[in-house]
Parts: C-alpha cells; structure tokens; sequence
C-alpha cells in the first residue's frame, strides 16, 4: 500500500500524514500546494515538518482564479480547492502508482465547506474508478479539533511544528480568523 497526502502543513493534515506513515510503513508523499494563499507560510511548516520527520514532501504550485482567493472580509472557503487538488494529486499518484489519497476534511469542515463532505468523497471516488485512479478518503472526518489534538499528542506531534491561521501577522498567527479559532477550541478541549 502506497499513499499520497494532502498536506497543508497544518495540525489535521499533520495528524492525517502521521497516521499513514505509520499505517504504510513509510510508503507515503506529502503533498503540498502552493496556489498564492494568504497563508502561504503553511508552506514552509510543511517543508519543516516532513523534514524533521523524513516524509517525502513535494511542493506543486497551482493557478486558483484570484475571486476563490481568501480576503479577511470573505468566508475562508477557495471554491473548488480540494476538487482541483485531489485531481492534481490523482494524477501524480497514478504516475506513480499510488493506491491511495487522502485529504484532512475533519468533522468541522463540513458545515462550511462542500468539498469536505462525505457526498462529495464519494463523487469524487466515482471519478477516480471511472479513470483507474486511486481511492480518495478523508480518515478524520467524524472527528472534531479537540479529538485531532488527542491524536497529536499520542503521536507525538509538536502542534507547534504546524501553521493554523489564514492570516498570519508579521509570521503569526492572527488569533481571529476562522482557523485559529478553531485551533483554540481544539486547545481548550485537550486542557
């Protein structure tokens, strides 16, 4: 079994790349996406931790028409993200002969975002067998923050070795925007 990992550089997809190390023994790429976000410097968390952790990672840079892009007076959803990147991603991973992809949709994503839902996963693998593509899954999604900071814990991953905000002020972290909330929800619970 050999996987390919949407990974963000964030806590849930950390916790997710983790997870299919382990479950792979070794057998997994971190991918990660440049398309101009905001928060681009979730990128360079991503090179950091898979560094540290001797994950292959690659960096694929992608065009995401500047209306998706994230304002900080808009709702944080980049239409279309997660179909465009499971597409690039199915491609590299029939390349390379992949079985599997899987993507950080978490059981909070899905109220705001319709590319985390459960229907659009199944959609989504509809394609992939119709092309002989691999499976897409999203392992966390009936899980909450704070259960994703137990599973970092028990992993032994440094939440400070991931980026979750989608509007880091002078390289921090906003404190106000949907992705530190949630991080700080997720914090609350593990305390």
């Amino acid at each position: 079994m050999s996987r390919v990992v949407l990974f963000s550089g964030g806590l849930d997809s950390a916790v997710l790349l983790e997870l299919s190390r382990r479950a792979t023994d070794g057998r997994t790429l971190a991918l990660t996406f440049d398309y101009g976000q905001p928060h681009r410097i979730e990128v360079k968390y991503a090179k950091m931790f898979c560094a540290r952790r001797g994950i292959e990672h690659w960096t694929m840079n992608l065009d995401v028409p500047a209306s998706g892009l994230l304002t900080k007076e808009e709702s944080p959803v980049v239409l279309g993200r997660n179909m465009i990147m499971l597409s690039a991603a199915a491609s590299l991973a029939m390349v390379r002969g992949d079985d599997e992809i899987w993507f950080g949709a978490t059981g909070e994503d899905d109220e705001l975002f319709p590319d985390c839902r459960p229907l659009f996963v199944h959609k989504m693998n509809g394609v992939m067998e119709a092309i002989g593509g691999p499976r897409i899954s999203a392992p966390l999604m009936g899980c909450l923050k704070g259960d994703i900071f137990d599973m970092a814990r028990d992993m032994e991953i440094d939440v400070n070795d991931t980026w979750s905000c989608y509007f880091p002020e002078d390289k921090k972290p906003c404190g106000a925007c949907l992705a530190c909330k949630v991080r700080k929800r997720g914090e609350a619970a593990l305390a």
